[in-house]
């Protein structure tokens, strides 16, 4: 009972209507970038775009990469095609950078198998005196984003986020999700409230993009305190703003501007 209860709760406080339209209009394209992965999909063919992962990582310093790069981190249960559709909007946003797409795949990893990826990953970059314009991540993608930009880069950059639980993920409280991915996104985890600290004296500027519709990260678990930040919130489900892209990255586009001088 003690479930179907917080199930209910859930539902009345987050799910509306408009919030399941916009997930089963978003679900064509996750299917098609899904199956896309399934028969072995890569973005081999785009010249500026390199996917690294654990077993491909060996490749990576052989890869032609601009002076500048940014960083795109795909959520927990997707892989690097969720940003099939975004990328024309970002070469609008960055030209002349290579984008960057850690895959770390669907395996039940913890968040420190995804730091230890990604530091390596930025510290390389580093030492190669590449600078990293934006590193963005998309839910679970943020909070990995946000993490190793406080960790691991030392100078300013922009950190856009999109529908990323800062607060945690309100579901969590009841749902029974046993993987280790999930842990540091409950709302009572020791892992946000060490991230908000960081954030809140952070040296990098922050964009938190948040979907007024989105029941798996409410606006309002969004975003977090930070020293130099914007939040931008539009209609649209959870993962909208990667597939329907044009009217939300125009937006986009045009907060990022406020930061070009900076």
């Amino acid at each position: 009972m003690g479930f179907l209860k917080e199930l209910f709760q859930f539902s009345v406080q987050y799910i509306t209507l408009t919030g399941l339209i916009y997930e089963l209009l978003d679900l064509p394209a996750k299917i098609v970038y899904l199956f896309k992965r399934c028969f072995g999909h890569d973005f081999s063919d785009q010249h500026d775009v390199i996917e690294v992962s654990d077993q491909t990582y060996h490749e990576f310093p052989e890869k032609s990469i601009e002076e500048q790069v940014i960083i795109c981190i795909h959520g927990s249960s997707s892989c690097p095609l969720q940003w099939s559709y975004t990328l024309p909007e970002l070469r609008k946003i960055y030209p002349h950078h290579s984008i960057i797409l850690p895959n770390f795949s669907r395996k039940d990893l913890s968040f420190n198998d995804y730091f230890s990826f990604l530091d390596k990953l930025v510290c390389d970059l580093n030492g190669e005196r590449i600078r990293i314009s934006a590193i963005i991540g998309t839910s679970m993608g943020g909070l990995l984003a946000a993490w190793i930009a406080e960790k691991s880069i030392p100078y300013s950059t922009q950190v856009i986020t999109i529908n990323t639980p800062f607060r945690g993920a309100p579901a969590l409280r009841f749902l029974p999700l046993r993987a280790k991915r999930y842990q540091p996104m409950h709302p009572e985890s020791s892992f946000l409230s060490g991230l908000a600290e960081m954030i809140q004296l952070s040296k990098h500027l922050y964009l938190f993009v948040v979907a007024q519709d989105d029941f798996q990260v409410p606006p309002a678990f969004g975003s977090t305190e930070a020293k130099m930040s914007q939040i931008l919130c539009f209609r649209g489900g959870h993962t909208s703003a990667l597939i329907r892209v044009e009217p939300y990255w125009k937006i986009i586009r045009d907060k990022l501007k406020s930061y070009q001088s900076v």
